[in-house]
This record gives structure tokens, C-alpha cells and sequence, in this order.
């Protein structure tokens, strides 16, 4: 028998979408430590609400997600960035079930384009 989503508790949600959520989080991003603080802090937000989300637990998770991207995206654009670059390309190593070549071609969108994609084509969402 299948449990009803207000009989999971926010551990067994957590550990049933980590993945699923890092996936998504590298596929806004293209970055594999943006996309981990992306999903604490997702999973942070959820278990602070954990009461009054825990019939959809997942759309709301998705939601907060794409909504602490926005903020992060805005927040990198005010920052200067230096002209510095490190001496080797840092490969980042692939985290989820997300193809290289997803993360190549959504890195030359925008933001805002990434983040369309990503929600129809990876959560397979309206």
C-alpha cells in the first residue's frame, strides 16, 4: 500500500527527492557547488514549512528552488567578477541523472530561458 503524502515524514521526503532536487539544482546552475547549495538550502525552506506543505512537498520544493535560483542569478550579475582565471579548467563532475551535454547546451541560454527548459524537459512539467 502506498502511503498518502501527509503520512511521509520530512526525512523520507528528503531522502526519497535528494536526488531528483540535485539534479534539477545542476541543471539551473551548470555548476556542481552552486547546485548542492541550491538543494540544502530548498530542503532547508521545506523543512521549515514542512506542516503546511506536506501534501505536495515536492511542487513546493520546485517552486522554492526556482525561486532561490532567480535570487542567486540576480545576485551573481551585481557581484564584479574578477578578470582572473584559474590556471586549469575545473571539469565539474556530472550529479544526478543530467547528461554533460544538457548542462553544455543550457549554459548558453539565459537564465530565465535554463529555467523553462529544466522544468519541462527534466521535471517534465507544464
Amino acid at each position: 500500500m502506498r502511503q498518502r503524502p501527509q503520512d511521509v515524514s520530512y526525512d523520507e521526503f528528503a531522502a526519497a527527492q535528494m536526488r531528483r532536487l540535485l539534479g534539477l539544482a545542476y541543471t539551473l546552475t551548470g555548476n556542481q557547488h552552486d547546485a548542492w547549495d541550491l538543494t540544502q538550502e530548498t530542503l532547508a525552506r521545506v523543512a521549515e514549512k514542512w506542516r503546511k506543505v506536506r501534501d505536495n512537498p515536492a511542487g513546493y520544493a520546485r517552486t522554492i528552488m526556482v525561486r532561490l535560483n532567480i535570487d542567486r542569478v540576480r545576485h551573481v550579475q551585481r557581484v564584479r567578477v574578477s578578470e582572473e582565471t584559474p590556471d586549469s579548467p575545473v571539469e565539474p563532475r556530472l550529479v544526478g541523472e543530467v547528461d554533460a551535454w544538457l548542462v553544455e547546451a543550457l549554459a548558453t541560454l539565459s537564465a530565465r530561458q535554463r529555467t523553462a527548459i529544466a522544468l519541462r524537459h527534466v521535471e517534465d512539467l507544464d
